[in-house]
């Protein structure tokens, strides 16, 4: 949406707002243990401003400002891990995280496809950039100096995998010794039948701790060009 308004005949300026949101469930299978909800608004507005000094002087100011919010909400989330036989010791260290984020851990068999590969993350970034540029033009040329700001501001929370991430190969089920070669096929879920991960103790299995996170940076730039004019 953009509004114009001229406020003179040496003065206008215009304002645009935009805003959007898309919203979609991908990678959904295997009964919701994969896949994911993902939310994404847009919001952002737009000034320009012109002013006319004279018929060899002008100056145009312009600011603008963007947001945006992104969350991928894994569906695996709706799983009980009480109810799928885990242990009350290993729910209690997801709990220490956050006990809101109790859900599916990341199960991964060799040879078979993963569950519960999506993580919970929400990132928040935003972006102001101000420009001031005068223009001017001398004779047979014309002048452009300006100058240029531009903030960067970001604020993540990513989880991760909260409820860790248990990986099942051959070091348990190999033998009969523990230097034997593995067989081509069947026993990693051999170890994800017997609940032992490669990964021991559990406790050692990635629980991944939420990391928020703010990152400032500035961009200041100045420009100065000449061009010659046709006589």
């Amino acid at each position: 949406m953009r509004f114009d308004h001229a406020i003179s005949d040496n003065h206008r300026f215009f304002v645009r707002v935009s805003w959007n949101k898309n919203v979609n469930v991908y990678e959904k299978r295997f009964n919701d243990a994969n896949g994911a909800n993902f939310f994404r608004w847009n919001k952002g507005v737009a000034i320009d401003d012109v002013y006319v000094f004279s018929p060899a002087v002008l100056l145009n100011v312009r600011y603008g400002f963007n947001r945006f919010r992104e969350t991928n909400d894994p569906l695996s989330r709706a799983f009980v891990p009480a109810d799928l036989g885990f242990s009350s010791s290993f729910l209690d260290q997801i709990r220490a995280i956050d006990p809101q984020r109790v859900t599916l851990p990341e199960i991964n068999v060799g040879g078979f496809a993963s569950l519960g590969n999506q993580g919970f993350y929400t990132i928040r970034p935003e972006v102001h950039d101000l420009n001031a540029l005068m223009t001017h033009t001398v004779g047979s040329h014309t002048l452009r100096y300006g100058w240029g700001g531009r903030l960067y501001r970001e604020n993540d929370f990513d989880f991760g995998k909260p409820s860790g991430s248990l990986n099942f190969g051959t070091e348990w089920t190999r033998g009969p010794l523990n230097t034997s070669g593995s067989a081509p096929l069947g026993q990693e879920f051999a170890s994800f039948l017997l609940g032992v991960p490669t990964c021991r103790p559990v406790a050692a299995c990635r629980l991944t701790t939420p990391a928020p996170s703010s990152r400032p940076s500035f961009r200041f730039t100045c420009r100065t060009t000449g061009r010659r004019l046709p006589t």
